[in-house]
């Protein structure tokens, strides 16, 4: 069986809360139980805090109501359930260098289809992931092994979007689906279908917008990624 994640009301006025409570002295806890708070410092990720903590990025983003990793902000303060004392996090230029990171990762394209825009600067602005034409309703594939970090539309420009996390700080992102086939917290193998190509969210046409990211840096997945079988 598989739990649904709690990405639930407001995460800005949930923080708020929290955070008045911890600074008057009157949150030793949580409703989870033990716990301490972590205050994000520049340069760390939800990733590392959750590794140097010892507990799942999932829980923490959970704990915590943040649908996006890639949201957290410097002098933040993140509750740690389970946790005992606070743990000192590197940040994350201390990190070897990406290739040694992803080397290990044995990644596959989500689809076939040609690439309408990849990764880099486009109109000035930095586009984070590939844009890979394919028909609507064409089937989108786990990149690799994972637990589904996120699935909703939650995330700003995204339309349905599914985030995957393959272990090691490595997720990948799945963008504009027409329909989303899994939950958080599934657990899903290596090229089982997660959804299909829509054109939900900014998007003027039928694609899959797709994103590797370490850490929560983006990275090109061109050079990692194999390219994906004929569909099956």
């Amino acid at each position: 069986m598989t739990r649904r994640g709690v990405f639930r009301g407001s995460p800005g006025l949930r923080f708020a809360l929290l955070a008045a409570l911890a600074l008057a002295g009157l949150v030793s806890g949580c409703s989870t139980g033990t716990g301490v708070y972590h205050r994000v410092e520049r340069g760390q990720t939800a990733y590392r805090i959750a590794q140097a903590y010892g507990i799942e990025p999932r829980a923490l983003l959970e704990s915590n109501a943040i649908a996006d990793p890639r949201a957290l902000r410097t002098g933040q303060l993140l509750w740690i359930p389970g946790a005992t004392r606070t743990r000192t996090v590197p940040p994350r230029e201390d990190f070897p260098e990406t290739s040694s990171r992803l080397s290990g990762k044995r990644l596959v394209m989500p689809l076939r289809g040609p690439v309408s825009s990849g990764f880099g600067n486009r109109n000035g602005r930095k586009h984070e992931g590939v844009d890979i034409l394919a028909p609507e309703g064409a089937l989108v594939r786990a990149a690799g092994y994972g637990v589904v970090l996120y699935a909703g539309d939650g995330l700003r420009g995204y339309g349905n979007a599914i985030v995957l996390d393959h272990g090691d700080g490595v997720t990948t992102l799945y963008g504009h689906l027409k329909n989303i086939r899994v939950q958080s917290g599934d657990i899903v193998a290596a090229g089982s279908v997660i959804g299909a190509v829509g054109d939900t969210g900014n998007a003027t046409t039928a694609h899959l917008h797709f994103e590797l990211r370490l850490e929560g840096e983006g990275v090109d997945p061109e050079p990692y990624c194999e390219k994906a079988e004929d569909p099956r």
